[in-house]
């Protein structure tokens, strides 16, 4: 079981990968775990991660643009609910990946590790 406060799910996927979108609405890809030397196992665990953060997070884009239009006109109780909502917990049914494959790549990007623990173990 993953856990994730919802603040960090965009971090999370961006450790996972990273895409650069194309005028013709396809996607390049351009960094992350994925496109480091692991093994498949290890590459399906965190794609398994990354479909499911990526839905909790359009979620979470959702709700926040819904609370904006609901209390556009009062700043404080906007900021309040937007808080309390990016700290909730979200909860991800998946195993974790490797902690150990992870740290084993040999990689001249830098990940953020505090992150990649919540991800793995």
């Amino acid at each position: 079981m993953i856990e994730l406060k919802k603040f960090e799910l965009n971090p999370v996927l961006l450790q996972i990968s990273t895409y650069k979108a194309n005028e013709d609405g396809t996607n390049t890809p351009l960094s992350g775990l994925l496109f480091e030397n692991l093994s498949l196992r290890e590459k399906r665990k965190l794609q398994k991660i990354h479909k499911e953060a990526y839905s909790s997070f359009q979620e979470l884009t959702k709700d926040v643009s819904e609370i904006k239009d609901k209390l556009k006109d009062s700043p404080e109780e906007l900021e309040k609910e937007i808080l309390i909502l990016i700290n909730e917990v979200v909860k991800i049914d998946l195993d974790k990946a490797s902690l150990e494959a992870i740290e084993g790549i040999s990689s001249t990007t830098s990940y953020n590790f505090d992150l990649i623990e919540k991800i793995a173990e």
